[in-house]
């Protein structure tokens, strides 16, 4: 039998993780059709496992299906498969996925963070994604509502990022953010997950988590509560000894409870991408609008909203790009909202 298939076969009915290990330890992948009695002999798989792989019709034809759907897949036997998700125990056994599989080949930095993320958070998670992406690091997050929405658009400014889903890679979740994943894919983005098709049920999150933490090579909290993912993706990149990076807040803010206790058991304190000592990287993904900025600045004083109808991007953007703009020299503030050219000629 297609070794490929017969992986696709196991992931549609929601065969675990630690049950794929549990069996490629025991048999060839390839045999395990003609084996599942031996295999409840032995006990290696449990009766609800035993009663599911019994009914799966191996002969389905998935690979169409997904090619259907637009989704392309890597399986643990790729070459191509990512080498950084071994840092998870028991790894997933195939990656599905839409966009630019390219992308899992760079360096990455996860930014992670409370869904109900401060005005602040968020702005701030916006802000860094896009110095980031502008240096060449790939970003990494759950497009969850909050800090991982602002952390893919951020990235979306000057760089690029890849969106780990708990759903399936075409089932998008939040539908609040149907526009920042067609957005994503129109730009030659990635949108990742170990899921054939949607479960909805919590548990998919952890497992989600894990892979973040596994792909990143610096993780980013930027606001997180005490017992929230985004504190459980940190513990999954404690155990993986990938770089933690925390942004401290107020004690009594429930907002920074959990970055403050990552400081307290070891993370480092995160200010600016300037902590993360990462280099400018020359790839072919990054974007040097940079570049393009200084011309396309109105003369004298303008608004945001100004600036964001001259160039046709979104509010939330201008603002970022503004305040990259005023770090960079090029213009100041000189009221909320309202800034003005400096001539540098």
């Amino acid at each position: 039998m297609d070794r490929d298939n017969l992986i696709l076969a196991l992931s549609e009915s929601f065969v675990s993780w630690a049950t794929f290990w549990r069996i490629v330890d025991r048999i060839e992948i390839e045999d395990l059709p003609k084996k599942v009695d031996y295999l409840y002999s032995l006990g290696v798989i449990r009766e609800n496992q035993y009663r599911i792989l019994s009914n799966i019709d191996w002969s389905k034809d998935r690979k169409g299906e997904l090619e259907k759907r637009g989704v392309g897949y890597i399986t643990f036997y790729d070459p191509n498969y990512p080498s950084k998700l071994n840092r998870v125990k028991q790894p997933p056994y195939v990656i599905f996925y839409r966009g630019n599989i390219e992308l899992l080949k760079l360096p990455m930095v996860g930014i992670v963070g409370s869904r109900k993320a401060t005005k602040l958070g968020r702005e701030f998670a916006r802000s860094e994604a896009s110095k980031i992406a502008g240096r060449g690091y790939v970003v990494v997050s759950g497009f969850a509502q909050g800090i991982d929405t602002e952390a893919h658009e951020g990235a979306l400014i000057s760089g690029k990022t890849i969106a780990c889903f708990g759903t399936s890679c075409d089932d998008v979740y939040p539908r609040q953010n149907f526009r920042l994943y067609e957005r994503m894919l129109d730009s030659g983005n990635l949108i990742i997950s170990p899921f054939y098709r949607s479960v909805g049920q919590k548990f998919v999150f952890p497992l989600r988590n894990s892979i973040i933490s596994a792909l990143s090579d610096y993780l980013v909290v930027v606001e997180a509560g005490e017992k929230s993912g985004a504190v459980i993706t940190a513990m999954y990149a404690f155990e993986m000894g990938v770089p933690i990076y925390a942004v401290p807040g107020r004690p009594w803010d429930p907002s920074s409870k959990g970055t403050n206790r990552l400081i307290k058991m070891g993370a480092r304190l995160y200010e600016s991408y300037r902590d993360l000592g990462i280099e400018d990287i020359e790839t072919p993904v990054v974007r040097k609008k940079e570049k393009s900025y200084p011309g396309d600045l109105p003369s004298g004083t303008f608004t945001v909203e100004e600036y964001a109808d001259a160039r046709g991007i979104e509010v939330e953007e201008a603002q970022v790009i503004l305040m990259e703009l005023e770090l960079m020299g090029f213009v100041t503030k000189v009221a909320p909202g309202i800034y003005m050219s400096i001539d540098r000629g």
